[in-house]
């Protein structure tokens, strides 16, 4: 499967990732505004925060995604993880968990895909999920079997991907009464922890 890197990406994403044997992420496109690349969604005390990783936008146009770098002449980091506390702070793993994103926070990595793949792979491991996984060498706008091609499939302005799994997830949010679907995988650990996986796997729809 062919999929570009998110940041802290949402259950969508997830059940992508599951569903393959192998996963090569697209390290040869260009950056691409207004999607999950640089931002996600977690569900606050009084609605649902978009966390956005300002990026230095290329004065060349060809400039790959694994060379965009990350903006820090702003404190987005501290804001993040601060909104992050503020949205999990009393959710049940949060204890566990948030010290292991903070130490990748405090790294200061510059780029954005780096960023990005530190995170996914720590979310991983945290959820006991192992993938083989790999980076593109080079672009292919096609490539052979289409159904393996996932780039953009998964983006802020269109339907849920693997709707039907998402219909069938439900796990008890620290905040508000209605269930709210398709946030940041943050939202699923800090709340089910270990059990994450086995969420994940048993709602999975082929």
């Amino acid at each position: 499967m062919l999929i570009e890197l998110h940041y802290l990406p949402n259950i969508d994403y997830f059940l992508q990732l599951l569903k393959a044997d192998e996963i090569i992420l697209e390290a040869q496109e260009s950056f691409q505004k207004q999607t999950y690349r640089n931002r996600a969604l977690i569900l606050g005390a009084n609605k649902v925060e978009t966390l956005t990783v300002p990026v230095i936008h290329a004065m060349n146009a060809h400039e790959i995604i694994t060379q965009t770098k990350i903006d820090y002449s702003n404190r987005w980091a501290a804001i993040h993880l601060q909104t992050i506390r503020s949205a999990y702070g009393r959710s049940p793993f949060f204890e566990y968990y948030f010290p292991l994103f903070e130490q990748v926070y405090a790294k200061n990595i510059p780029q954005l895909f780096a960023l990005n793949y530190e995170l996914l792979s720590l979310c991983l491991y945290i959820m006991g999920i192992q993938k083989t996984i790999n980076k593109s060498e080079q672009y292919l706008p096609q490539i052979v079997n289409v159904n393996d091609d996932c780039r953009n499939k998964i983006h802020p302005k269109k339907t849920f991907h693997n709707a039907d799994s998402i219909a069938s997830i439900s796990y008890i949010q620290t905040f508000g009464k209605e269930f709210v679907k398709n946030l940041s995988i943050l939202d699923l650990i800090f709340n089910e922890g270990k059990n994450s996986k086995q969420i994940l796997q048993k709602n999975i729809v082929q």
